[in-house]
């Protein structure tokens, strides 16, 4: 069954079924019960207040909120928590709507109270924006597309599709997958007591965040909490933490709580780090993370720098370790905080490689290691084939008693060109790179490629953690460089 709503010229009394008998209002498609395979169109161009709460029969079969006509997208604007409320029920796609909530909570709100699995919701091409009546608390779990749960009962998701969305202007979060179950072993935030992965913990699968473009969050751009597998790729994030509400500590892209989560081809540039606040890098790995990797990424003019790694103090039992950070190019991070990575707390078995970095203005520490009682430190960092290009203030490594960390073979030159403590064979070359540049999208990484006869190709040695290919796509396979490019320019 297809249904039609037409905000201009529709009547609650009409069928619904062909434009000409359309309904009006959100009101009359709440109290339709769905069932698979149906579709409701808003007309182009129309405003629809209130609030979407879609109810369904059944579970089987997808059911589908469009667009029909010409115009600009069908809006609607919310009036109470969330302008679309997607709760308890499956197989769910929403799709070309606008959607915004200015005293609001959340713009598009996925919550499953009551338990169990919840499956098959896709947000794809919708714009959401102005989502503001969360900035008071500045709770992470509010903002623009919100995926959570209830506290009673122990719920997670199955097939989360957030995909070409167009999310700004939201408080605090644009992206966020949190349940109160799937935190490990943190309990902030949470009702479970992790007792290990198998007991107690309760993360969601299948989830994939790609090609959406989150433009000035009040905080945090895209923060998964809690899953298996996911994948976040091909996003875009400009002006993280844009109207913070200090203390408090945001960042672009991150998981935490994850296992073998990749986060690659994304965008993020000009996280802002007010006084009172911290973080402020491009990507984070957090909280009880593993076996993560952050590959072939474009990350730019971060007031507080790159990378961060980070882990609570006395938590190194539960497993934090086997970050991949390779094959990402940073330029002009950290200019404000003046650090460019930072490991906090007992992070264990980090491999940083073949990246290239460009710093200059304020920026002093290259990596910067620290806990709040020094102690607890990170373990087991490898640190290699990285290309470090240093006009800034300085190319300090501060280490403090961080254990068991090598620097190998890395590649520095600039005005600053101080090789990582105990490094036996850095390569102190020019790399013959074009004119460095900055500036939003990736092709801004051909002025990073080395030319064919530089040091970058001829004293590179074989990467630890190899990736298939370089950042501009180009095959890796039995090829040794240092930096992020194995050479060629943007496919």
């Amino acid at each position: 069954m297809v249904y039609y709503v037409d905000g201009a010229i529709g009547n609650d009394a009409n069928t619904g079924n062909s434009r000409q008998t359309a309904f009006r209002t959100l009101e009359k498609v709440n109290n339709i019960i769905l069932h698979g395979g149906d579709k409701v169109l808003f007309r182009a161009g129309q405003e629809y207040s209130g609030c979407l709460i879609p109810k369904r029969a059944d579970d089987d079969g997808e059911i589908i909120f469009d667009r029909y006509g010409v115009g600009e997208p069908p809006l609607i604007k919310g009036n109470g928590e969330a302008a679309v409320d997607i709760c308890d029920i499956n197989n769910i796609h929403v799709r070309r709507i606008a959607v915004t909530n200015h005293n609001g909570l959340f713009g598009i709100r996925i919550i499953n109270n009551a338990g169990g699995e919840m499956k098959h919701i896709h947000i794809t091409d919708c714009h959401i924006f102005d989502v503001y009546g969360g900035h008071d608390e500045f709770f992470i779990c509010t903002g623009g597309i919100v995926m959570t749960s209830g506290k009673k009962n122990a719920a997670w998701f199955r097939d989360l599709l957030i995909q070409d969305n167009y999310i700004h202007d939201v408080c605090r979060t644009g992206v966020i997958l949190h349940t109160y179950w799937s935190n490990r072993p943190w309990a902030t935030w949470a009702e479970n007591q992790y007792v290990s992965d198998t007991e107690n913990w309760y993360p969601s699968y299948e989830v994939i965040w790609r090609g959406n473009k989150v433009e000035r969050p009040a905080g945090d751009a895209m923060v998964l909490i809690g899953a298996i597998e996911p994948l976040i790729e091909w996003n875009v994030a400009y002006d993280v933490m844009n109207d913070p509400k200090p203390p408090c500590a945001n960042a672009g892209i991150w998981p935490q709580s994850t296992e073998r989560c990749i986060v690659q081809y994304n965008e993020v540039g000009y996280a802002h780090k007010p006084k009172g606040c911290d973080d402020a890098q491009g990507f984070d790995v957090d909280l009880s993370c593993r076996n993560t990797v952050i590959q072939y990424n474009y990350s730019h003019d971060n007031e507080g720098g790159f990378l961060l790694l980070c882990e609570l103090p006395g938590t190194s039992e539960y497993g934090y370790t086997g970050t991949i950070v390779r094959n990402n190019l940073s330029v002009n991070d950290g200019n404000v905080k003046g650090e460019l990575m930072a490991l906090v707390g007992p992070v264990r078995g980090v491999t940083i490689e073949n990246n290239t970095i460009y710093t200059s203005g304020n920026l002093r520490r290259l990596i910067q290691v620290w806990t709040g009682d020094g102690t607890d430190q990170a373990k087991d960092v490898t640190v290699r084939n990285n290309l470090f290009i240093s006009n800034g203030l300085g190319n300090d490594y501060v280490l403090w008693n961080g254990e068991n960390f090598r620097f190998e073979n890395n590649m520095y030159w600039g005005e600053y060109r101080s090789p990582g403590p105990g490094e036996k064979t850095p390569r102190i070359e020019n790399p013959h790179l074009p004119v460095p540049a900055t500036g939003r999208g990736r092709e801004v990484a051909e002025n990073y490629v080395p030319a064919a006869n530089s040091a970058a190709y001829q004293y590179a040695a074989t990467p630890l953690k190899p990736a298939e290919h370089d950042f501009f796509g180009n095959p890796t396979k039995n090829r040794a460089y240092i930096g992020a490019f194995a050479g060629g320019k943007l496919k």
